[in-house]
Formats: C-alpha cells, sequence, structure tokens
C-alpha cells in the first residue's frame, strides 16, 4: 500500500503508523483502514486517501467505483465499546472482592448469583474503589440489598449442575445461560467455583444505558453526517473486535433463513438505513470481522475475514457498480 502511495503520504503513513505503536485503538483504525484499502485494490480499483492528504474527514476513496467514486468510513468497535463498566474494570473489582469472599464461602456447596448494580461507573480511584468492595462484601455477607444510594446487591441461589456443560478452561459457555442465573442482559460477569462444589456468579452493571446498539449508533451516525461528504455514495465499514469471522457468517445465514427472527444488528442497520432525513448518501453499512494472523514467512502474514454488508439501493446515490462489493473473500 505504501508503494502506491506518493512520496507527501508514504512519509504521512508511515509518522501515523509510529504513532499507533502508542495507542491500541488507532492501530486498529489503521489496520482496518488498511484492510478495506486492500481489498479494493485487489478488485483492481483506485484508492485516494483524502483524510490523510487534509482535503476531506473520510478515510477512502474509491476513486473508480461507480460514476461518483465511493466515500468509505471505517469504524472499529470493541467488545466494550459503550458500556460504563468494562471487563478489565469489572475483572479488577472481582479482584478486590475475591480474597474476603471467597474465604467465608468457599465450602458452599450450592451455586450463589449476585448482582452489584451501580448508579453509573465505578469509583475512578484505586482506593475508593477498594473502600466499595469492603462494603459490597459486607453487604452480601450480611444480607443486605443496599449499600450506597442508587447502589443495589442482589443474590439469589441457583443449581450449580446447571453450569456442568460449560467449558471453565476457555471460558465458552452460553451468554443466555449466564444471563438466566443472573437475571441481567449481557452484563460483565464473572464465574467462580469453590471447594465446596458451589459456584458464585458475580455480575455488575449500570443504571445508565450502555447498549452497544446505542453507543454505535452515535458513531456511525457521526460518521455518516460529519465525515462523509453528502454528495457521493458513501460506505461505512464497521468492524467488531472480539466477534469472528464464523460469527459474522452465522448471523448472516440467520437472517437469510426463511422464517427466522431478525436478529438485533440486522433490526438496528434496517432502522438506521431506513432514516432518509440526513444520510440519503449512504448506499450501505456493512459489519466485518477479521480472522487469526498467518504468518507465510518473515515478512508475509495474511488474515481472512467476513463482512455482513446491508446494501441501500433506495439511495438517490446508488449504482450496479456497489453490487457484490464483498461477495469474495481474499486475504488482506
Amino acid at each position: 500500500m505504501l508503494d502506491l502511495m506518493d512520496a507527501a503520504n508514504r512519509a504521512r503513513t508511515v509518522r501515523r503508523i509510529q504513532g499507533a505503536f502508542n495507542n491500541p485503538e488507532d492501530m486498529r483504525a489503521l489496520q482496518l483502514e488498511f484492510t478495506a484499502a486492500i481489498h479494493f485494490v485487489k478488485r483492481g480499483q483506485k484508492i485516494a486517501w483524502p483524510e490523510l492528504e487534509g482535503d476531506e474527514t473520510y478515510d477512502l476513496l474509491v476513486e473508480d467505483l461507480g460514476p461518483l467514486g465511493l466515500e468509505v468510513e471505517c469504524k472499529s468497535v470493541s467488545e466494550s465499546k459503550g458500556r460504563k463498566i468494562t471487563n478489565r474494570d469489572a475483572i479488577d473489582f472481582w479482584n478486590l472482592m475475591q480474597p474476603e469472599l471467597m474465604a467465608s464461602a468457599r465450602n458452599l456447596n450450592t451455586g450463589l448469583s449476585i448482582v452489584l448494580t451501580l448508579p453509573s461507573k465505578l469509583p475512578v480511584s484505586f482506593k475508593d474503589r477498594k473502600h466499595l468492595a469492603k462494603q459490597v462484601v459486607r453487604a452480601i455477607l450480611s444480607g443486605q440489598s443496599h449499600i450506597q444510594p442508587e447502589t443495589e446487591i442482589s443474590f439469589r441461589d441457583f443449581n450449580p449442575s446447571v453450569l456442568d456443560g460449560f467449558d471453565w478452561k476457555n471460558g465458552q459457555g452460553p451468554r443466555e445461560l449466564i444471563d438466566s442465573i443472573t437475571g441481567t442482559r449481557n452484563q460483565q460477569a464473572m464465574i467462580t467455583g469453590l471447594k465446596g462444589g458451589g459456584v458464585v456468579v458475580f455480575a455488575i452493571q449500570s443504571r445508565q444505558d450502555d447498549s452497544l446498539f446505542s453507543s454505535m449508533e452515535k458513531t456511525v451516525k457521526r460518521a455518516a453526517t460529519d465525515q462523509l461528504s453528502g454528495t457521493r455514495p458513501g460506505l461505512i465499514l464497521v468492524e467488531f473486535n472480539g466477534l469472528s469471522p464464523d460469527a459474522v457468517v452465522d448471523l448472516a445465514a440467520h437472517d437469510n433463513t426463511p422464517g427466522s427472527t431478525p436478529t438485533s444488528l440486522r433490526i438496528w442497520a434496517s432502522d438506521f438505513l431506513s432514516n432518509t432525513s440526513d444520510r440519503n448518501h449512504i448506499v450501505g453499512i456493512g459489519f466485518l470481522s477479521k480472522g487469526e494472523m498467518t504468518r507465510h514467512d518473515p515478512s508475509v502474514v495474511t488474515s481472512g475475514g467476513s463482512v455482513y454488508l446491508f446494501p441501500r439501493s433506495q439511495s438517490p446515490l446508488w449504482n450496479e457498480a456497489f453490487s457484490g462489493l464483498f461477495d469474495s473473500v481474499d486475504e488482506t
């Protein structure tokens, strides 16, 4: 890709790559942009980098696709996108609670589900988090349900045998099972086995909305209205970090099975594309996932991937050249 750039853009890109080593989010964004660019180059298209050159605010321009070209804006979305309580925060907080709580529960031979509901986020400082952890443990051991304003603890017993099929080594278990045990929906949860044969499931959630789709909608809407020019056809590509290529294929297969209930992703994408007030120029939105990297020799690394594309042929800027953009699976 560097060889296809002029000297000025090549120098800018090298500087950006160097800077991205200090910021994982920048590196993910850069990798996604290069993945998209390589895909279109391998299709035989000509690529320009408007944002890099300072002319526009979107990532790529596929200059020879359709009569006006195709603008492409790439967004990388992590699993913690929009979450008030991230996976890392939940694990750190559980580690503060675990020693004292497990000392008291180690002989438990049943299942215990604990759900901590916070008004917003966890405290920022370590001192405050440690204090909250002590309060939570004391409340659990004494059977209290409230410790601070709008901070609530709930617990219930369950039969630990429901987790017999859980893959403890790899942590692969059905999300629905954890949700049914805790009475939560897609929240951060930790599962700990006890010496007495029991199990503790701890979930932590915020009272504030931390929906992935709600947060993603803000990101994608901003891309459609503030970054794409609106004068050319625009395509938005969203990469889900943490979602495997097979999972993307399974989502698409489910949605395309007659009689199946649409997935949340399809419902969200349809709602987003049906809003024509400020996004008539959007000709599609695609959700992609890259596979594991494979090293062929010291200088060549490849990875496969999958794209679930929602085309919008109703756009006044639609052109048949935009059909089948990701029909073939390639390596990048």
